[in-house]
């Protein structure tokens, strides 16, 4: 049995040449444009905007619908979908700590109410979404393998850096990383920890003189986050909240230990330990003690790394993630 797949997005040639050439490519009407904000404001509320687009859908005639995003315009453009079935991948069941708005909250909330299914990537999410939510309407679909980076990655791997990776924003805790680092400098001879990714943070209170952190603070191309896990010895998630992780799935990739915080759907992400360590969210002295273990012991990072690497391939890969949510497809037609 097979199934036609369609993608709707805006208009990315180097996307459409990447594509499988089974995917129909739909180029959609943008509403989010980087650097844009009163423009995308418009194109978000103008429901010219949204009815091109759904005129679009339906005509194309598909069974399901399936927003992988939390774009807060999806509730607006569901009801125009007619009797289409609905799918919704929510990878925050509220937003956090530095990020996003009750708007956003509500519009979110919205579109999970509107929706036949709804994905989320581990069992403590659907846990929190089921206390707004039927259970029997949340599929647990692990977040996919980001392995893609391997393709930018060049030379031999390294184990020269501590690395931290992603946006800035306060859930992060990349305060709690940095008063970590002030106890690491009494226990280990030689380290840096580089701090990579994009926010809008002053790291002056938290980073003095004697510090041994690299901060780069922009955009990062592919090639160059490919670069950054090659030199890592280890990835930390030190997260006040969370509720998954690609970071991890990137670590996993590149067979990367990884320390994280027990907030979440973290644990379960590095299947409870097996793929990487785990400590209490908010405590440099535990991020420290785990990073000093980590940073001593190449056996533990080895194993670690290869319990990253079990998960691609026996449950995170694209293929397995392909076949689950066919099922789910499948399923959701057939009732």
């Amino acid at each position: 049995e097979k199934a036609e797949v369609h993608l709707f997005t805006p208009w990315k040639p180097e996307l459409e040449k990447s594509l499988d050439a089974r995917v129909k490519f739909q180029p959609t009407l943008p509403l989010s444009l980087p650097g844009e904000k009163r423009r995308n404001l418009f194109r978000q509320i103008n429901p010219l905007s949204h009815l091109r687009n759904a005129r679009l859908i339906r005509k194309a005639g598909l069974d399901v619908v399936h927003f992988v995003t939390a774009h807060p315009s999806n509730s607006l453009l569901i009801p125009l979908l007619g009797n289409r079935l609905i799918c919704f991948t929510q990878h925050d069941p509220s937003c956090h700590l530095g990020e996003g708005s009750s708007l956003r909250d509500y519009l979110n909330r919205r579109t999970a109410r509107l929706s036949h299914r709804i994905v989320a990537h581990g069992q403590a999410l659907k846990d929190a979404l089921s206390q707004k939510l039927p259970p029997e309407r949340i599929e647990v679909i692990p977040h996919g393998d980001y392995g893609f980076f391997k393709r930018f990655a060049k030379g031999e791997p390294s184990e020269e850096t501590i690395l931290f990776f992603g946006r800035f924003i306060p859930y992060k805790g990349i305060d709690v990383l940095c008063k970590a680092e002030r106890l690491l400098r009494k226990r280990l001879d030689s380290y840096e920890i580089c701090i990579a990714g994009e926010g809008e943070v002053s790291f002056d209170s938290w980073i003095d003189p004697e510090s041994r952190i690299r901060v780069i603070n922009r955009f990062l191309p592919d090639e160059e986050v490919a670069q950054l896990f090659q030199q890592a010895r280890m990835v930390v998630l030190p997260y006040l909240e969370a509720s998954q992780s690609g970071v991890l799935a990137i670590a996993f990739a590149f067979g990367k230990p990884s320390i994280v915080s027990e907030v979440g759907g973290l644990p379960e992400a590095v299947d409870f330990g097996k793929a990487g360590l785990i400590i209490p969210a908010n405590d440099p002295e535990a991020l420290a003690d785990a990073i000093e273990r980590l940073w001593r012991q190449p056996e533990l990072r080895k194993r670690i790394g290869e319990g990253g690497r079990d998960l691609v391939e026996k449950t995170i890969g694209w293929p397995l993630i392909a076949e689950r949510h066919i099922e789910m497809y499948r399923q959701l037609v057939a009732d």
